[in-house]
């Protein structure tokens, strides 16, 4: 049991002793007060200990309100059957039990002599501290000395302070109240959880005016202690005053409180003249004043007893005796002697609290239900070691995990899964090696292209296309374009290049496009135009006639044809690497994610580690030959200008030629218009567009003189669509053969052999691979343990919903 003061605040909780008082010994009225509640935080108790938290039950409270000397401290004695010195409203253990008392002083608010209202503090000439202060006072084990004690402690608690620390004045100090709390814990077998707190008492004047203050602090308690929902209130008022005078009672109905309330009539051997029985029945049966849990009547012994010492046990008998013999109780009132004396009070305070945090069950339950299963969930991936035939076990589990492995490699969507993810980064290859096929950039305008075949060795001419209405697929033709030249050096990674930088001929060779400026996200293998190339028509024209005095027969114009077709494969190699890795990281992510999946529950043993170094194993063979075959099939289209599909490279050839033609007549249609138009008024956009599309349809453009170096690109584009359709299939149908047709069974067999399933020491090798870190069970205790005990408090919160 603890106890705590705040001006005469007492709270008081159970502890199970660790040596039980017999039964008969233990105070019956406690018992029987505590009986509601102590099974709901006995199992509350045993789930904190299991580590549950979130369990958000307050410990029962009864305040304990009323009119100065309405007896409210006395009602607390009675209650809690602790003796309280009335001077200072503290409490005392029961007499012959066994127990231990510790005092503390609890520090919220500073006292400040200034009449300034402080806005973080109800009270007035109180601030509150940013910190509050808990200070351990004495800790008691006699009983005897428990009254010494808290007259220091409360002298205490009403000296002034600074920052929390006491001023250590050396005089008495002249405060009465204080909102801050001496706290009394007592423990002791038999007694309930309970909290009681008895406010000073309500006051409406002071003897003085400078006092007048402590009118509102005592207000300002009670309305702080009594607006929690979760208390349940005691209106104390004396019968030696009339009901309607009770100030305390008109607080309670100010905070809307009188429907928690339960009203107690104390010292009814003053009951005045018979007048007033009729009124008191109507409050008795709760027909006037109304509270919520009606009204109770108590007898406390008098001063005279106190200073007697009486037991608590025979100030019970006492009180009894009094209901039953003397009038009116007895005789005009005994109709309500279920609400007489302080058994009655204390069963009907037992039920009632019973009934209030009950309502917590529901909660509760949840809570410990969700813990429970977070414990199973545990659990499942710390399942018990198989002891017996270890190597038939894991070769189930083997074909768990081949199954997984070839469905994530066939065609049926699952969470491991990579065909369609492969498939797209193969497309998103194939897609990059034709869009970075050479291009042909034209010169600036027709007069300039007329004059191509004078263009001095080493020039270059400043080629945009920025009219052109359809530019070839959609790419922009605004890059710095390069000229070729014939060099039969070869180039270090043994393409025999067609082109180099300036060199002290003058004439300048074949560079990568600048990137383009653009904020968009680069895909996988970075923006094809990056690496294409580009050639201007009249560097086109001088390759040629450098090869034949600008004499154009075949063989200058296959020269020239192959040699760019060659130097247009240099950046393949690159792609096609990042494909391949790509490819490896992809699968090898896939199968470990499959090997932690089949065999999560041995993640902490070394059997997925040995497992995932077959996967590194085996798909390090397979994409080493896929690499030899890549690398031949580079090799193939880098130094051979051959194939059998003549047809599909004559469609080729007409299909580019006829694109190029097309832009060769736009670019004319847009020089002319740029010749004939009011510069003021010119058309642009697609007003443009359509008047060049006219003129190319009615004929007015019928022709270009962009023949020759289009029939040596059209040659060239037609071959680089052959060979990168035939290089990014040979590719692609490598992994499908090599990796996705085999990769399943040869995992399985690499796996099969490193477990050594069919040797016979099979049985001591699978149990060594899975051999459990002794953390490991050790968890697994735990876990089991704690499920035991929490599906034993989940029968217990359904048992006492049911009662």
């Amino acid at each position: 049991m603890e106890a705590g003061v705040d001006s005469g605040a007492v709270t008081v909780a159970d502890e199970e002793p660790s040596n039980p008082t017999p039964p008969e010994e233990k105070p019956p009225g406690l018992e029987v007060m505590g009986r509601g509640i102590r099974k709901l935080f006995d199992t509350v108790t045993d789930l904190r200990q299991l580590g549950i938290e979130g369990l958000q039950v307050p410990l029962p409270k009864i305040v304990v309100v009323g009119d100065q000397s309405a007896g409210k401290s006395s009602l607390i004695e009675a209650l809690s059957e602790i003796k309280c010195p009335l001077e200072i409203n503290l409490t005392d253990a029961a007499p012959g039990s066994p127990w231990s008392c510790e005092v503390r002083l609890q520090r919220q608010y500073e006292y400040t002599s200034d009449q300034q209202h402080h806005e973080d503090s109800p009270f007035e000439h109180f601030r509150r501290l940013a910190l509050p202060v808990d200070v351990p006072f004495k800790r008691v084990t006699h009983k005897e000395d428990l009254c010494d004690v808290l007259q220091k402690a409360q002298a205490e608690i009403l000296e002034p302070t600074q920052g929390g620390a006491l001023r250590h004045s050396g005089t008495v100090s002249d405060l009465k109240f204080s909102p801050n709390i001496v706290r009394i814990h007592i423990s002791g077998p038999g007694l309930p959880s309970l909290s009681f707190y008895d406010l000073p008492g309500v006051i409406n004047q002071t003897e003085n005016m400078d006092e007048l203050h402590l009118v509102g602090l005592v207000k300002a308690l009670v309305h702080e202690y009594v607006e929690p929902r979760s208390c349940l209130v005691l209106l104390a008022l004396s019968m030696d005053n009339e009901l309607h005078n009770s100030t305390a009672s008109g607080l309670i109905r100010g905070q809307m409180a009188d429907d928690r309330c339960m009203g107690v009539l104390s010292k009814p051997d003053l009951l005045g003249h018979q007048k007033q029985w009729p009124i008191l029945r109507q409050v008795l049966e709760n027909k006037i004043f109304r509270l919520k849990y009606g009204y109770f009547v108590t007898k406390q012994p008098d001063q005279t007893q106190l200073d007697e010492g009486i037991a608590h046990q025979k100030a019970r008998v006492l009180e009894s005796e009094f209901f039953k013999t003397q009038e009116p109780w007895a005789t005009e009132f005994s109709s309500f002697a279920d609400r007489f004396g302080t058994r009655q009070l204390q069963v009907a305070l037992s039920q009632q609290l019973a009934q209030q945090y009950l309502l917590n069950l529901p909660d509760i339950t949840a809570t410990v239900r969700n813990k429970a299963d977070s414990v199973e969930e545990q659990l499942l991936k710390l399942p018990d070691p198989p002891t017996d035939n270890l190597p038939f076990v894991l070769g189930q589990k083997l074909y768990n995990m081949n199954s997984a492995v070839e469905r994530s490699l066939g065609d049926l969507p699952m969470e491991h899964g990579v065909k369609d993810d492969w498939s797209a980064l193969a497309r998103a290859f194939s897609a990059f090696i034709h869009k970075s096929r050479p291009e042909l950039l034209f010169d600036k305008d027709e007069s300039e292209t007329a004059k191509k075949s004078e263009t001095p060795r080493g020039s270059m001419v400043a080629a945009t296309d920025p009219t052109s209405p359809t530019p070839t697929r959609g790419r922009s033709r605004k890059e710095t374009p390069v000229v070729l030249i014939d060099n039969d050096e070869p180039s270090a990674s043994g393409i025999k290049p067609f082109g180099k930088r300036l060199a002290d001929n003058g004439l300048p060779t074949p560079r990568k496009r600048p990137k383009p400026n653009t904020t968009a996200p680069a895909d996988f293998f970075g923006a094809p135009e990056n690496v294409a190339k580009t050639y201007l028509c009249s560097h086109v024209l001088l390759l040629l006639s450098r090869k034949e005095n600008n004499q154009l027969d075949n063989t200058a114009q296959a020269a020239v044809s192959v040699g760019i077709y060659r130097e247009s494969m240099w950046h393949w190699k690159r792609p096609m690497d990042q494909f391949l890795k790509g490819t490896e990281e992809m699968l090898k992510g896939a199968l470990c994610g499959i090997v932690d999946e089949t065999f999560d529950e041995y993640r902490q043993t070394e059997l997925p580690g040995t497992i995932k170094a077959a996967v590194e194993t085996v798909m390090t063979a397979a994409m080493d030959k896929v690499r030899i075959l890549a690398d031949d099939c580079l090799a193939n289209e880098t130094s051979q200008h051959a194939t059998l599909n003549t047809d599909g490279l004559n469609a080729a050839k007409k299909q580019t030629r006829a694109a190029l033609d097309r832009r060769g007549l736009e670019l004319v249609a847009n020089n002319r218009l740029d010749q004939t138009e009011n510069p003021n008024r010119a058309t642009s956009g697609k007003e443009r567009d359509a008047k060049v599309k006219t003129m190319i349809e009615r004929g007015d453009v019928n022709s270009h003189p962009y023949g020759r170096e289009m029939q040596v690109l059209a040659e060239v584009q037609a071959w680089y669509k052959i060979a990168a359709n035939r290089f990014v299939d040979l590719v692609y149908l490598a992994l499908r053969r090599i990796v996705f047709g085999h990769i399943a069974a040869a995992l399985a067999a690499e796996v099969e052999g490193r477990l050594r399933l069919n040797d016979d020491d099979a049985q001591g090798h699978c149990a060594h691979l899975t051999a459990e870190d002794p953390n490991r069970e050790k968890r697994r205790k735990y876990l089991k343990d704690k499920k035991a005990r929490l599906n034993d408090a989940l029968d217990r919160l359904a048992r006492l919903a049911g009662t």
